[in-house]
C-alpha cells in the first residue's frame, strides 16, 4: 500500500454532545454490569478522542455471546459494538472486564478492533461488516482495515503486521510476548 490513512475530513463532535449521548448509554450499561459498563464507555471516550478525532457519535456497547473465535463484534444497523462475555466476570455485586486465559489486557484491544470498524463504517462510509457484525471478508483483503491498522499501529508505537494472519487479527497479533497474561 502506497499511502497511509489519516483520519477522514469529518468534523470533530464536540465534548459537550458526546457526554449527552454517552451518559444515559453508560448509566443503563453501569446498572446492569455495576463496575463494568461505565469503565467501558470511558475507555471508547478515550480512543474516540486520541486515536479518531473525535469523529464518531456514540454508540451503544453491550455484553453478550458472540460467535466461537470472536470476542467482539460491530454491527452497523443497530449502532453496536457487541462485546463477548467471556470479557466480563462477576465478583461480588462487581463485575470486572478481564478475560480469564488472556488477562486484563485483553478487553481494551477487543473494544479498540471494533472501535476500528465503527470508524471505517460510520466515518468513511464503508460496509466493512455484515448484519451479524462479522467481516465481509477477511480484513487482510480489506483496504480502509488495512489503512487504519497501519495508521494505528504507528500512532501506538506497535509493529507493523506483515502476514495475512497478523493483519486479520490486528491488534492482538502484534503485542509483545507477555502482554496477554493469564490472571493467577
Amino acid at each position: 500500500m502506497a499511502s497511509t490513512a489519516s483520519l477522514a475530513d469529518a468534523p470533530s463532535i464536540g465534548k459537550e454532545e458526546l457526554h449527552r449521548q454517552r451518559v444515559p448509554l453508560a448509566k443503563r450499561a453501569e446498572e446492569k454490569y455495576s463496575g463494568a459498563g461505565w469503565k467501558i464507555y470511558q475507555w471508547w471516550r478515550k480512543l474516540n478522542a486520541k486515536h479518531f478525532g473525535r469523529q464518531m457519535e456514540h454508540c451503544e456497547i453491550q455484553f453478550s455471546s458472540v460467535p466461537e473465535k470472536r470476542f467482539g463484534l460491530w454491527r452497523a444497523e443497530e449502532n453496536a459494538i457487541v462485546l463477548g462475555r467471556s470479557l466480563l466476570h462477576q465478583h461480588g455485586k462487581v463485575w470486572r472486564l478481564y478475560h480469564e486465559e488472556l488477562g486484563s489486557n485483553c478487553p481494551p484491544d477487543v473494544l479498540l478492533r471494533q472501535v476500528v470498524l465503527q470508524y471505517i463504517s460510520t466515518v468513511r462510509g464503508i460496509k466493512i461488516t455484515d448484519q451479524a457484525g462479522v467481516p465481509i471478508k477477511p480484513l487482510s483483503e480489506s483496504e480502509w482495515w488495512l489503512r487504519e491498522i497501519e495508521r494505528l499501529s504507528k500512532e501506538m508505537d506497535l509493529e507493523q503486521p506483515t502476514s495475512s494472519r497478523e493483519k486479520n487479527w490486528w491488534p492482538y497479533s502484534v503485542r509483545p510476548e507477555g502482554y496477554y497474561e493469564r490472571l493467577g
